[in-house]
């Protein structure tokens, strides 16, 4: 009996990949940031932890390897290929995915202190570094820097923004900053590398 792999779990594993192949054309649920993509590989994650489903014990990281997702594909794919009319689940009983809805972000402003302008700093670099990307190599490191660098700082914003609103201690901002800082110096040596 050929196995049966829901296209949900082949999707979820293709989004975790990593490998830009698997990863193109996946509903907006599973986008890098989306809360789906979350979701997913926690409900993969408890069906693997379990060792009687999981004897040998595969880790989420070894089954969401490339080599493995292709073959998961495959196999999903046969999967649906393979059902008869009495095995499809009629679609008027199929539930809808639904995303819950996250919650519109506080807009009120925030005030970050020193590790703000730390914060700053960076997103300032990132953009010259962007700037700078758009001129070099295909395959120069200020390439790779710079498509990382804006979401990176934009998640580092958005956790030090939530961290100001419920506990405003300096030293918890600072200690969130340190990532900022990181892209800082890394930023100033990609600029000032030809200099």
């Amino acid at each position: 009996m050929a196995a049966k792999i829901e296209s949900s779990t082949a999707n979820c594993l293709r989004a975790w990949s990593g490998d830009d192949k698997l990863i193109a054309g996946l509903p907006a649920n599973l986008a890098a940031e989306a809360p789906g993509r979350v979701g997913c590989k926690a409900r993969i994650s408890d069906w693997i932890g379990n060792t009687q489903r999981n004897p040998e014990r595969f880790t989420f990281e070894e089954v969401s390897a490339p080599p493995v997702v292709k073959r998961i594909v495959v196999l999903s794919s046969a999967s649906l290929a393979n059902m008869s009319g009495d095995d499809k689940i009629p679609a008027a009983l199929q539930k809808p995915i639904v995303t819950p809805a996250i919650p519109a972000p506080d807009a009120s402003p925030v005030d970050l202190g020193a590790a703000g302008q730390d914060l700053a700093q960076a997103e300032s670099l990132c953009a010259q570094v962007q700037q700078k990307a758009a001129e070099a190599a295909e395959n120069a490191p200020i390439k790779r820097f710079a498509s990382d660098c804006s979401s990176s700082l934009k998640q580092i914003r958005t956790t030090m923004e939530q961290a100001a609103r419920s506990n405003p201690s300096q030293e918890r901002l600072s200690a969130i900053a340190v990532g900022a800082t990181n892209f800082t110096a890394t930023a100033q040596r990609l600029l000032f590398a030809n200099h």
